[in-house]
C-alpha cells in the first residue's frame, strides 16, 4: 500500500439508499446525489420507480421486489403494474407482505404461483388496519410495509409475530424519523403515523456489509493497519456490530472523521479463540465472510439463527459449505446453524469457486487468495452491492493473487 496509506472507500450503503429512494419516491423532496446509486440493487429499484412501463422486470433483487409490492399497492393512480424478476427471485417468498397488504385493501393477485412472482399490482388508496405479520422468513416485509405507512389513511400499526434481522427495522425506523415521520418501536409493536416525508439533508454512510470483507481481510492478512470509509460512529446498519465481532480475533476498530483504522491487538495471533458462536439472525449477510475468516484462522466456530439464509440470492448455507469443502474444510449444518469442528480434509490444487449467482458468496472466497490458489466464477456479481470490490482489492489488496483468481 506505499509509505502512505490510502483510504478505502466504500460504496454508499444500499440498505440506506433503498429506503430513500422509496421516500423520495412518496415525497416530495429529492433527497438523493447521483453517487449514492453506487451498485446493481439500487439501480435495479431507482429504474422501476422512474420508469414509464406497466411491466417491471426487477431481476434479482429481493428488496426491489418486497418494496415495489407495498409501493405500486399504495400508489392510488388505478394504474395496473406487472412485478416481474429472475427465476431465482421467483423461488423467493412473498406472500406474508401480500397477505398483510391486501388487509389494507390493496390489489394484488399472483400470476403464476401461489405466494411468488410474477405479481398483478393496481395502485389505489389503502386504509388503515391492525397488521400481524410473522416475517421470520425477511424482515423487509415489516420495512416495505413501514415506509408505506405515512400515506394510508390512519397510519399503520404492525404487530410481529416473528422477526429475522429485526435490526434492519431499527434502521428503517431511523432513517424514516430522519426524513420527518414519527415512528414507534416498542418490543413487538410498531406504530407510525399518517404524514409527510419531508428531507433535511441526508449523507449516507458507506456500506457495512461490503465493510465486513476489509475487517476479515485485515484479520487474515500480516498488514499493521487499514483504513475505510466513511462512516457514522453511531451506525443503525445491523451489519456495523463487525466492530465487535472483529475485536473477538485481536482486531480493533477507531473512528476519526467518518474514517475506520483497523489496527491489530499486541499479540493478536496468540490471542485467537479456539472457537466461536455466534447467533447471526438479525445479520445475516455476515455468515459468508466469517466463516472463511474462522476457517483460514483455524478458529472453529457454530453460527445459529441462520435458516433464512437458503431464502437469499442463493443457498448461502449450501454454498458455504460445498465451496469451503472444495477448499479442504469440513462444515456440518443443520436447519438453522452450520458449523466447523476443525476438520480439514486434502484438497485439490486450484479450486473452482462457483459463486452461486450470489455477490456476498464471491466476496467471501475472494479472502481465500491469500492462503490458496483458486479461481472464481462470475465475478461480476459483486456489482449487485460493490462494483468496485475486485479494482479495490488489486488495488489494496494482493494482485498477483487477484490475477489467478479471478476467472471469467
Amino acid at each position: 500500500m506505499g509509505d502512505k496509506q490510502e483510504i478505502i472507500v466504500l460504496p454508499p450503503s444500499k440498505s440506506i439508499v433503498n429506503r430513500l429512494l422509496i421516500i423520495e419516491a412518496l415525497g416530495t423532496d429529492e433527497i438523493l446525489q447521483a453517487d449514492d446509486i453506487a451498485c446493481d440493487d439500487t439501480a435495479i429499484l431507482r429504474e422501476a420507480l422512474h420508469k414509464d412501463s406497466n411491466y417491471l422486470n426487477i431481476r434479482q433483487s429481493g428488496t426491489a421486489m418486497r418494496f415495489l409490492t407495498a409501493f405500486l399497492s399504495a400508489r392510488k393512480d388505478g394504474r395496473e403494474y406487472i412485478l416481474d424478476g429472475s427465476s431465482r427471485l421467483s423461488e423467493r417468498p412473498l406472500a406474508p407482505l401480500v397477505d398483510s397488504l391486501r388487509l389494507l385493501g390493496a390489489d394484488i393477485e399472483y400470476l403464476r404461483q401461489y405466494g411468488r412472482l410474477p405479481v398483478r399490482i393496481v395502485g389505489k388508496e389503502l386504509h388503515s388496519a391492525l397488521i400481524d405479520i410473522d416475517a421470520s422468513e425477511s424482515s423487509q416485509y415489516v420495512s416495505a410495509l413501514m415506509l408505506i405507512a405515512p400515506i394510508v389513511e390512519g397510519g399503520l400499526c404492525i404487530k410481529l409475530s416473528g422477526c429475522s434481522s429485526f435490526p434492519y427495522i431499527l434502521l428503517t425506523s431511523d432513517v424514516m424519523a430522519k426524513t420527518g415521520i414519527d415512528v414507534s418501536v416498542c418490543s413487538d409493536t410498531i406504530r407510525i403515523s399518517q404524514g409527510s416525508y419531508r428531507s433535511h439533508g441526508y449523507a449516507v454512510e458507506a456500506d457495512y456489509s461490503s465493510a465486513a470483507f476489509w475487517f476479515a481481510y485485515f484479520a487474515v492478512s500480516d498488514l499493521d493497519s487499514l483504513q475505510i470509509g466513511y462512516f457514522d460512529e453511531k451506525s443503525y446498519q445491523p451489519d456495523s456490530c463487525i466492530v465487535d465481532l472483529i475485536a473477538d480475533f485481536g482486531v480493533a476498530a477507531t473512528y476519526s472523521d467518518r474514517v475506520i483504522t483497523l489496527r491489530k491487538a499486541d499479540g493478536a495471533k496468540a490471542r485467537l479463540p479456539r472457537s466461536v458462536a455466534y447467533d447471526f439472525n438479525a445479520t445475516p449477510d455476515l455468515v459468508p465472510i466469517m466463516a472463511v475468516m474462522c476457517c483460514m484462522l483455524g478458529v472453529e466456530f457454530r453460527f445459529s439463527g441462520i435458516g433464512h439464509l437458503r431464502l437469499k440470492e442463493s443457498d448461502r448455507i449450501e454454498a458455504i459449505v460445498r465451496e469451503l469443502s472444495k477448499c479442504g474444510y469440513s462444515l456440518g449444518y443443520d436447519d438453522d446453524s452450520i458449523y466447523w469442528q476443525g476438520i480439514c480434509k486434502n484438497v485439490a490444487d486450484s479450486p473452482h469457486i462457483d459463486t452461486h449467482s450470489d455477490h456476498r458468496i464471491a466476496m467471501a472466497f475472494a479472502l481465500m487468495a491469500q492462503t490458496m490458489e483458486l479461481s472464481i466464477s462470475e465475478p461480476e456479481v459483486v456489482s449487485k452491492s460493490y462494483p468496485t470490490f475486485w479494482t479495490d482489492l488489486q488495488r489494496y489488496g494482493t494482485a498477483a493473487a487477484l490475477a489467478k483468481m479471478v476467472k471469467r
